[in-house]
């Protein structure tokens, strides 16, 4: 993947946080200790799903860029030779 096409982590969690700033949430927020272990296990769970989501999205994305290279060199090849 190139450089100059990836969002640079920081910046990335610096726009998660503003947007978790803009978000309104109930008043109280008090959870039992179940409560909240349960829903730390969730965002674990969710965390592993996009990063495994992401994972697929970048060989994807290879696999494309890869694709397009050969096409590139195919076409190139053809047009010179006529």
């Amino acid at each position: 993947m190139k450089l100059d096409q990836t969002i640079d982590a920081a910046e990335l969690r610096q726009r998660a946080e503003e947007r978790l700033q803009n978000q309104a949430f109930p008043a109280d927020t008090s959870l039992s200790a179940h409560e909240t272990q349960r829903q730390l296990q969730e965002l674990q769970i969710h965390q592993i799903e996009l990063e495994m989501q992401n994972e697929e999205l970048r060989q994807t994305r290879q696999k494309l860029e890869i694709s397009q290279a050969r096409y590139f060199v195919s076409t190139t090849w053809h047009l010179w030779v006529m």
